[in-house]
């Protein structure tokens, strides 16, 4: 399954690595195919925890996913297919809906749910500290209503072009940063390995921030390991958290633990958030239990909201019961929003 140009649930998990690994995709299906061969039709898309509750995405390159998404197929009044996804947060709460209409799935046609919600999305997924798929369609400006699919032999989205679309009409629109779509290098098995920004006349061209496009590797396991925004000239540049570069190291169950972000010269960086590196630990479950901020030289390192480490508990569903803050010499300390239980 695509999610407009990023796929989701590439790499299959078994039973056993979903129990200890602290995300994942599960795929729900109805109406059996016959003889029991097959999966039959994907109604559900729920993005869980390990046990198996729905949570939101705190990773930047996924701000623009839901927890949720509800699929569902049917013929309108002239008897063209339509497949309607209804996007929620955690709680269940619709969002967006999303219409796609026609065999060549060519144009997703967007709806907000909320009427104090906009739809736009941005060349700019760099809130590493947002679980921002509500926010990030609240209070936006942005014109696109549509996006137009172009897929290659094996139905991979290499290209994806913003619309205004008003009900006839099929005006080229652009984000809050001045692109107008993106084309997509894919690897063998469908996932990004190259996002190129789209400038008004089609071509490869650089946002307002001066990146022109940003490059994905993947580990052994499928994981995202390196993510780097590149100019023009397919050299680093700085995104609006002002680092160019993000290493992350994964365990064999997919857990995030350790992630570096660098800078221009490829150096570890400073954060708005402090540190340049950051440090987990996982219980049994896949639960974060520890989470630490780290300098370029691997000492402890106050955070944005006056933290160096966040050390969690956690209930039999995988969520936060207890948490506790502590300063780099490793006391406990009030965090600027809350204090600590």
């Amino acid at each position: 399954m695509d999610r407009w140009g990023i796929p989701e649930g590439v790499v299959e998990l078994s039973a056993e690595q979903v129990k200890k690994r602290s995300t994942h995709y599960r795929f729900e299906y109805t109406h059996r195919s016959i003889l029991g061969k097959g999966k039959g039709t994907l109604k559900r898309v729920v993005f869980a925890n390990s046990a198996g509750f729905p949570i939101e995405h705190n990773f930047s390159e996924y701000v623009d996913r839901s927890s949720i998404q509800q699929i569902e197929s049917r013929k309108d009044r002239r008897g063209q297919s339509v497949i309607e996804i209804e996007y929620q947060n955690s709680k269940q709460k619709p969002l967006i809906v999303a219409y796609i209409a026609g065999d060549s799935l060519q144009y997703v046609d967007l709806k907000s749910l909320d009427k104090g919600m906009g739809i736009g999305l941005t060349s700019s997924f760099t809130s590493i500290t947002s679980n921002a798929f509500e926010s990030m369609f609240s209070n936006s400006k942005s014109e696109i209503r549509r996006y137009r699919l172009i897929r290659d032999r094996q139905g991979f989205i290499i290209r994806k072009l913003f619309k205004k679309y008003n009900g006839n009409d099929d005006i080229a629109a652009c984000d809050a940063k001045g692109i107008y779509g993106f084309d997509y290098l894919l690897d063998s098995i469908g996932r990004p390995r190259l996002v190129r920004f789209i400038g008004f006349e089609g071509f490869n061209f650089p946002n307002n921030m001066g990146i022109a496009s940003k490059k994905y590797n993947y580990d052994e396991y499928g994981n995202i390991s390196v993510i780097a925004y590149l100019d023009p000239a397919g050299n680093p540049v700085l995104n609006e958290q002002r680092w160019a570069t993000y290493t992350r190291k994964c365990d064999e169950n997919g857990n995030i633990v350790k992630g570096v972000y660098l800078g221009i010269d490829q150096k570890v960086c400073p954060l708005s958030n402090g540190g340049g590196i950051i440090g987990k630990e996982y219980d049994e479950h896949g639960n974060s239990i520890t989470e630490s901020i780290f300098d370029k030289d691997g000492q402890l390192a106050w955070g944005r909201e006056g933290v160096a480490r966040c050390v969690a508990k956690y209930n039999k569903q995988g969520r936060i019961i207890e948490t506790a803050n502590y300063g780099t010499d490793g006391n406990l300390c009030f965090n600027k929003k809350k204090n600590p239980v």
